[in-house]
């Protein structure tokens, strides 16, 4: 519990994607927490319709990623034409990860499988309960609710998180300025069937001179989200499938017919990010945070993995087994997150909606040509995945080099702060793990690379480490010691969390050319590596951010 008066430790506000993470995060990692929504119910509309490999990702470690799966369906490239002519093609089966696609799922899909996850962990979304404002001081924040009969409640939470929105309550009561602009162009959606030639495994897109059309493949035959650009806003409510017929006839591919359509609506895009995510006990998450242009599908993906970043942080002070200045981290690692996703989906908005003759002439000359260079393709392919995310500059991550020079190898594998990335296969004397494997769950994961050909002196020196940091919790600590060879050797014989790296693609990944250390965060990123692997540099590490739980 937490080292207050407060009887509940968190309070989040706002049931969408980014609450529901949270959420169900917050009681994964060993604390509790009340979800309110002053909605009806779960949203019934499809609304945001991507989730990356990252998420994804996420999603594994959660629990729920083939139940995510099952209710989507996987694109595997997005294409980018002019007319008939296709500009570029960018493919995701190449990229670094279990989940090589995008995955197209409405977000009432989203949300039926994140609240099916919330309910089995015993948490009851409480709808129909607003927010009418709170107060804080040291110990908690004093929150006022409306319950659904009328009622008011007050409410004592140890923290506060308002994963509430655009037009959050939490960051306005928390004078949180959203600076950022409107876009001026119009926007239209609309689910629908699509009758064509182009297939329903990749995105595709039109660029004209009278403005963009999109199609995002959806669940169900030949089913796609369209999305066409408008220069002047629908009459009224007058937006009909006849207005996105019309777009497709003069933008798409041609012989392409649009029928039974589902959701439609009229949307201005904006891009704005929150001057800051935390005053005192209260936080702000997803869109109360940052919105962004839907141009690449990385809004509703950015806001789950804040909340993914925040909890495990969140739930180990509570438990007493953090120092609460770890909870500064949250916002120094998140902001530069959305910062990128706002310049990199604003580049593309503009990109693809250019309205100069001599613009739109210059784009269609270069989109080839980078979509003739594979590195290119890959890289945009990685990005929009947010493979790529780093908090290589977040005080809470470290690295140790005890010799100055040399280990070019190691120089080049992942850095602190890098999304710690999947190998093996590794063999533990049963079945064949992945690293990924071995990542998913609460804890910290240590993984101490024992180099090509380690002597007897080296391995002992690993298994002390290993005795050391395994005397923690299994929920706080795993360690796990990779050794090259088809054999264990006999200094670890008997030993547990040996794995055996019978190929070396585990030390080629991490470019463990020498005795090293990876200490990975509960959110998959690296938090400290150390060549050699070096106890006294990793305890101090550790001090910085864990508190003893006998302290």
């Amino acid at each position: 519990m937490p080292n207050d008066s407060s009887s509940l430790p968190v309070l989040v506000v706002g049931a969408g994607p980014a609450g529901l993470v949270l959420a169900a995060e917050l009681v994964r990692h060993g604390t509790t927490c009340r979800i309110v929504d002053k909605a009806e119910g779960p949203t019934p509309l499809s609304k945001a319709t991507t989730v990356q490999a990252r998420s994804l990702e996420m999603f594994a470690d959660m629990g729920i990623a083939d139940e995510a799966i099952r209710a989507g369906t996987r694109s595997h490239g997005v294409n980018i034409y002019n007319g008939t002519t296709r500009l570029l093609h960018v493919s995701y089966d190449d990229v670094e990860s279990p989940f090589p696609f995008l995955l197209n799922i409405p977000q009432s899909g989203t949300e039926k499988v994140l609240g099916g996850l919330v309910k089995r962990l015993g948490i009851e979304i409480e709808w129909r309960t607003e927010v009418l404002g709170f107060t804080q001081d040291d110990d908690g924040v004093t929150v006022n609710l409306r319950r659904p009969d009328g009622q008011t409640e007050t409410v004592r939470a140890a923290w506060l998180v308002g994963c509430d929105g655009a037009h959050s309550i939490v960051r306005h009561v928390l004078d949180i300025p959203f600076a950022g602009k409107t876009y001026s162009q119009w926007f239209g959606l609309a689910d629908a069937r699509v009758q064509w030639s182009l297939g329903h495994d990749e995105l595709h897109g039109f660029v004209h001179p009278k403005g963009l059309f999109f199609a995002i493949p959806e669940p169900g035959e030949q089913r796609f989200r369209v999305v066409m650009e408008s220069e002047e806003p629908p009459a009224g409510t007058d937006l009909t499938l006849a207005h996105f017929q019309a777009a497709l006839d003069e933008r798409g591919p041609g012989n392409a017919t649009l029928s039974d359509p589902g959701w439609i609506s009229p949307f201005k895009v904006n891009a704005r990010r929150a001057e800051r995510y935390r005053v005192g006990r209260a936080f702000i998450a997803g869109d109360a945070a940052h919105i962004h242009s839907p141009t690449g599908g990385l809004g509703l993906n950015t806001g789950m993995q804040d909340s993914y970043n925040l909890a495990w942080k969140l739930a180990l002070v509570i438990r007493g087994l953090a120092d609460p200045s770890l909870l500064d981290s949250y916002q120094v690692e998140r902001i530069p997150v959305a910062d990128a996703v706002l310049r990199l989906a604003g580049n593309l908005t503009m990109m693809l909606t250019l309205t100069s003759p001599a613009s739109r002439e210059l784009r269609d000359h270069i989109m080839p040509i980078l979509n003739g260079i594979g590195a290119v393709r890959h890289e945009i392919a990685v990005e929009d995945a947010q493979l790529s995310i780093t908090y290589g500059a977040s005080p809470i991550v470290s690295e140790y080099h005890h010799e100055r020079f040399g280990h070019l190898r190691f120089a080049g594998g992942p850095r602190a702060g890098d999304r710690a990335p999947d190998a093996g296969p590794l063999a533990n004397g049963d079945a064949p793990v992945r690293l990924y494997d071995l990542l998913r769950g609460t804890h910290h994961t240590l993984v101490l690379f024992g180099g090509p050909d380690p002597e007897a002196a080296t391995l002992q020196r690993l298994l002390s480490i290993a005795r050391a940091m395994s005397g923690q919790p299994e929920d706080l600590m795993r360690v796990h010691i990779v050794v090259e060879g088809e054999k264990v050797p006999a200094a670890l014989a008997g030993e547990r969390g040996v794995l055996l790296d019978t190929g070396g693609a585990a030390h080629h990944r991490y470019q463990a050319d020498g005795p090293a250390l990876y200490l990975v965060r509960p959110d998959g990123y690296i938090g400290f590596r150390s060549r050699p692997a070096d106890q006294s540099a990793l305890v101090t590490y550790l001090a910085r951010i864990q508190r003893a739980a006998s302290a």
